[in-house]
């Protein structure tokens, strides 16, 4: 995978404004044709904007399926990444355009808490490959506003997220085996023999 820095980072702040490249291994299997489960494990490689530094981190997740070949499908999933450092680094923050608006800035040093989220849904799809699915994610590794800052309440929204989705898959062919060659003919079968004898006199 590979995000294209198309982010205007100078002028609105919506993104790094560097590439960045995650490499992942993924593996599924069905059992019984009833549940399937899914795992994978890779890295990702984050540029660095001008004037900070970002961690790389190894990504990890896997899953379950049931029932596997139903149109409603309930999916539960354990994923999240363990980053390489434990700290994001403003390294000179007269570059850096991280400005709020009352002129204050971030911290030179942020602090980084690899994230841990689980995920349950439900996915329902149709015979003509149209899907529609809800779920929610829940950061079971983040910790509560009042751990971060005083005089702020604790809200459960902070840690939890609803994903809504609706699209179309055709589906794949299902491997049917040709079937076997048909038997070879049975031999001809063999002339007959006459024993012919003949006597003279």
């Amino acid at each position: 995978m590979v995000k294209i820095p198309t982010a205007k980072t100078d002028d609105e702040g919506v993104g790094t404004g560097e590439m960045d490249v995650a490499f992942d291994v993924i593996a599924s299997k069905e059992v019984n044709e009833r549940v399937e489960f899914s795992g994978f494990a890779g890295f990702i490689f984050r540029g660095d904007p001008e004037g900070i530094d970002l961690s790389n981190g190894l990504r990890w997740g896997f899953g379950v399926g049931v029932p596997s070949r139903k149109s409603l499908r309930f999916t539960a999933e354990l994923h999240g990444e363990s980053y390489l450092s434990d700290s994001v680094t403003i390294e000179s923050p007269m570059v850096t355009p991280l400005l709020a608006t009352d002129g204050t800035g971030p911290a030179l040093v942020t602090d980084l808490n690899s994230p841990i989220n689980a995920t349950f849904g439900l996915t329902w799809q149709g015979s003509n490959g149209v899907f529609a699915g809800a779920g929610i994610n829940w950061n079971l590794n983040m910790k509560a506003r009042d751990k971060y800052f005083s005089g702020f309440d604790d809200r459960t929204g902070d840690a939890a997220g609803w994903q809504f989705r609706i699209g179309y898959h055709p589906g794949v062919r299902v491997y049917v085996a040709p079937a076997p060659p048909p038997p070879p003919p049975p031999p001809p079968a063999a002339a007959p023999t006459h024993n012919l004898t003949v006597r003279a006199q």
